[in-house]
C-alpha cells in the first residue's frame, strides 16, 4: 500500500542550539547519494546509498495544495548488484549528494542538509498534513512565503546538466572503486621504471620487478584497502569491492605498462610508459573532477605534478643507489 510524503524547503541553515531550545532531540547526521534513473513513466525512480545501505523508492508526482505532496508506491531494501544492473539498462537521469544534520521536533524531522551544487536548506518532513508542515514552519520561525515545494532532483534538473555529464556520472558510479587502483599503478610502476632504469639495471630485472610489483603490490593496496574500508565501519561487502577494485586496477594497470618494456628498448618503453602513465592520470582526474562537479583543471595539475614528482624522486634515487659502493660487501 503507498504511502503519502509531505515536505517543505527553506532556504538557509539554522542553528542546532535553536533546535535544542525547542525541544528537539538529535537523529544522526547522514551522507546520501540519490541516483535517478531515467525511466519516463510520470515517476521518479530513486536508489539511495547511505552508508552500507541501499534502498529504492518510486515516487508519485506532487499532488499538494501549497507543500509538496508524492505518494510513495513502493520503497524498501535493493542489493548492490540489482542496484548497478537497473543502473546500466535505464541509465541516470541525475544524482544528488546530501550531507544531513537530523533533528526529531515534535513527531516532525528537521533534516539541515547541505547538498552539493545547491547549498544549504533546511527540510521538514515525516507529518501526516500539509497544515502540519506549515505549524511547524511557523514554530521554527519561518514564514510561508520563505519555503517552498521543489524537490532537489527538481533543482538539480533546472540546471539543465547536459547528457555528457550524466554519462560521466554513470561511469564514476561504475568503476570508482577501481580508480585509485589505476592511478596507484602508474605511480608505482612509473617509479620502479625509473628508479631501476637510471640505477643501470639491466631489461630483464625491470620487466621481472614490473611483473612482481603488478600482482605483489596490487594485492597489499587491495589489502590495505579492505582494512581501511572496514575500519571506517563499511560494510563487509563493500570493503570487499573496494579491494577487489583496487587490486583489479592496479594489477591491470601495472600489466599495460609491462607490455611496452616487453616489446621495445627499454628507452623507448619508458618514454611509452611514462606517456601513456601521465595520460591515464589526466583522463581520471578529469572524469572525476566533472563527475564531482570540482574544477578539473586544477585537480588534473595537482595529480600529474604529485605523479611527475615521484618520477623525479625515483630518478635521483636510482642515480645514488647506482653510485653506492655495493661491491665491497662481495
Amino acid at each position: 500500500m503507498a504511502r503519502r510524503e509531505y515536505q517543505l524547503k527553506i532556504a538557509g541553515s539554522i542553528d542546532p542550539e535553536t533546535l535544542y531550545g525547542l525541544g528537539a532531540t538529535h537523529l544522526a547526521d547522514t551522507f546520501s547519494v540519490d541516483t535517478y534513473l531515467a525511466i519516463n513513466d510520470g515517476n521518479s525512480h530513486r536508489n539511495r546509498e547511505e552508508g552500507d545501505r541501499r534502498t529504492y523508492a518510486i515516487k508519485g508526482g506532487d499532488v499538494g495544495r501549497e507543500a509538496r505532496v508524492k505518494d510513495i508506491a513502493q520503497e524498501g531494501p535493493i542489493s548492490v548488484a540489482k542496484a548497478e544492473k537497473m543502473k546500466r539498462r535505464h541509465g541516470v537521469l541525475a544524482q544528488v549528494r546530501n550531507a544531513s544534520q537530523m533533528y526529531r521536533l515534535q513527531g516532525a524531522v528537521i533534516s539541515i542538509d547541505s547538498v552539493e551544487r545547491l547549498g544549504g536548506f533546511i527540510e521538514i518532513s515525516e507529518v501526516d498534513s500539509e497544515e502540519e508542515l506549515f505549524r511547524v514552519l511557523a514554530l521554527l520561525g519561518f514564514s510561508k512565503e520563505q519555503a517552498f515545494r521543489k524537490s532537489y532532483l527538481d533543482m538539480i534538473l533546472d540546471l539543465k546538466i547536459p547528457k555528457w555529464r550524466q554519462r560521466l556520472v554513470a561511469v564514476h558510479s561504475l568503476i570508482g572503486e577501481a580508480m585509485f587502483g589505476i592511478c596507484g599503478g602508474v605511480m608505482t610502476i612509473a617509479g620502479v621504471l625509473i628508479g631501476m632504469a637510471t640505477g643501470g639495471v639491466g631489461k630483464e630485472l625491470v620487466i621481472k620487478a614490473m611483473a612482481a610489483a603488478a600482482f605483489a603490490d596490487s594485492l597489499a593496496d587491495g589489502g590495505s584497502m579492505y582494512f581501511s574500508k572496514a575500519a571506517e565501519g563499511a560494510s563487509l561487502r563493500q570493503s570487499v569491492r573496494y579491494a577487489l577494485g583496487t587490486f583489479g586496477g592496479k594489477a591491470v594497470m601495472a600489466l599495460v605498462l609491462l607490455l611496452p618494456v616487453c616489446l621495445l628498448p627499454l628507452g623507448v618503453a619508458i618514454r611509452v610508459d611514462l606517456f601513456v602513465g601521465f595520460l591515464t592520470i589526466a583522463l581520471i582526474q578529469t572524469l572525476l573532477a566533472l563527475a564531482t562537479w570540482k574544477p578539473w583543471i586544477k585537480e588534473v595539475t595537482q595529480k600529474v605534478a604529485l605523479a611527475l614528482a615521484i618520477v623525479v624522486m625515483a630518478h635521483f634515487i636510482g642515480s645514488w643507489i647506482d653510485n653506492l659502493p655495493l661491491h665491497n660487501l662481495e
